[in-house]
């Protein structure tokens, strides 16, 4: 699901980033975009994400 909601923002985005970093300038919005994108990521790393994963008992040898 959260893939489906990525791809139906990114051309929403880009249409929006373009007139965006014209009023604040290409440096500033790819700053800004940097930071985006480690922000869209850390939810990923709590314990309820990436970090919470444990092996199925079929996997054990």
């Amino acid at each position: 699901m959260e893939r489906i909601i990525a791809l139906a923002a990114e051309p929403i985005g880009a249409l929006a980033g373009g007139p965006f970093a014209d009023m604040i300038g290409e440096d500033i919005a790819l700053y800004l975009c940097a930071v985006g994108l480690a922000a869209s990521t850390a939810w990923a790393l709590d314990e309820h994400g990436i970090l919470s994963f444990r092996k199925p008992d079929e996997w054990q040898c």
